[in-house]
């Protein structure tokens, strides 16, 4: 059974990055990656949006698929998209602005040499309909090690 929904799951997601890669074809403050595993099934989608080619940053984004979590895709996902920004796209910043709550993310920036730059206030409001507080983190070109 749960085989089942994760396909249907799959097929889903599958349907709205289509439509969401169709729908910025020729975005130049846009750069999005998917990556699947060995079945082709989506494990997570990643990218680099608001590209700002004045200031030469972008904020980076990753959603991992939850059958997939714990299980370091979200490192690597992140990890290909900083170095793809900094080599291919010649950004000196990316940033990263995460829910206060989200633990993983905060982690997985912090493992990647982000520094936290700030929280902003209240900013979002969770499944609730309280507010939250995002972190907002950065990464300099010369202070990121490549792999």
């Amino acid at each position: 059974m749960q085989h089942k929904d994760k396909t249907r799951q799959h097929t889903g997601c599958q349907y709205r990055l289509g439509q969401l890669f169709a729908n910025n074809i020729g975005n130049k403050q846009r750069s999005d990656l998917v990556l699947c595993d060995t079945n082709n099934v989506i494990v997570a989608f990643c990218g680099i949006t608001n590209i700002d080619s004045k200031l030469r940053k972008g904020e980076i984004y990753t959603f991992v698929n939850p059958y997939e979590h714990h299980k370091g895709i979200g490192t690597i996902a992140k990890q290909l998209m900083i170095e793809y920004a900094f080599k291919n796209l010649n950004l000196n910043k990316v940033y990263s602005i995460v829910n206060e709550d989200n633990v993983p993310s905060s982690r997985i920036n912090e493992k990647l040499g982000f520094k936290l730059e700030g929280r902003i206030r209240q900013d979002d409001v969770n499944e609730d309909g309280k507010f939250r507080d995002r972190l907002y983190y950065g990464l300099l070109q010369n202070e990121y090690i490549f792999g």
